[in-house]
């Protein structure tokens, strides 16, 4: 009896081969999974915070640009004497 639904009713005639794209993504990423550390999903979670810590950057030394502008703003300026010529 010929079925008229897939899945017997698709015809298929002879094996495609493998598309060259589909075979390097299959490569890539089993070359990734050779590669890259498991990590689990729990401890990752747990070791977050200090993960977190350790990529922060440190805090800035310098004073910003508007605190050092109100400093020197603030303060009298007082002219510098007048160099003589003899």
């Amino acid at each position: 009896m010929r079925w008229l639904f897939p899945p017997g009713g698709t015809p298929w005639r002879q094996p495609r081969p493998p598309s060259p794209w589909q075979v390097f993504a299959l490569v890539l990423k089993q070359v990734h999974r050779a590669i890259e550390p498991a990590l689990p999903l729990a401890h990752l979670l747990d070791e977050l915070p200090a993960l977190a810590r350790a990529m922060q950057e440190p805090p800035r030394r310098r004073k910003l640009q508007l605190e050092t502008f109100f400093a020197t703003a603030m303060t009298p300026q007082v002219p510098a004497p007048a160099a003589s010529d003899s």
